[in-house]
């Protein structure tokens, strides 16, 4: 088995969720400069026409308590760190039919369709394990 593979793809991967997180932090005002006041950020995001729920303004404000305490860096990397295992391990369940539904979330059973099973037929609607 090639494991040189596995590694550099689990290390582009790793690179690119950083990236991906960076990124969106920095638009919710949370940035490894500084940190915006929750209604600076709402500004910014709503002259940009992006309007967060209470919910999402208080995921906002956990994640800048996180970066407060952490570290930016070390707060966007065990972030892109979770995500990655969350993601390969419902690769795994799904690939393996372990998932309850039998649905996929990720991927289709069908290779001919670019998106996933769940996305058909608004499957994921009844899946109490989506949010």
């Amino acid at each position: 088995m090639n494991k040189t593979a596995i590694k550099n793809y689990a290390a582009s991967a790793r690179r690119k969720l950083i990236d991906v997180f960076g990124q969106r932090m920095t638009l919710l005002g949370i940035a490894a400069g500084g940190i915006l006041s929750w209604e600076e950020a709402r500004k910014t995001l709503e002259a940009s026409g992006i309007f967060l729920t209470e919910s999402q303004k208080q995921a906002r404000n956990k994640i800048a308590d996180g970066v407060k305490e952490d570290g930016w860096q070390n707060y966007v990397e065990e972030m892109a760190y979770t995500w990655f295992n969350r993601l390969i391990a419902l690769r795994f369940m799904e690939v393996n039919g372990y998932l309850p539904s039998n649905i996929r979330i990720l991927s289709s059973e069908n290779p001919e369709r670019l998106e996933p099973d769940c996305i058909r037929d608004r499957e994921y609607e009844r899946l109490d394990y989506i949010d």
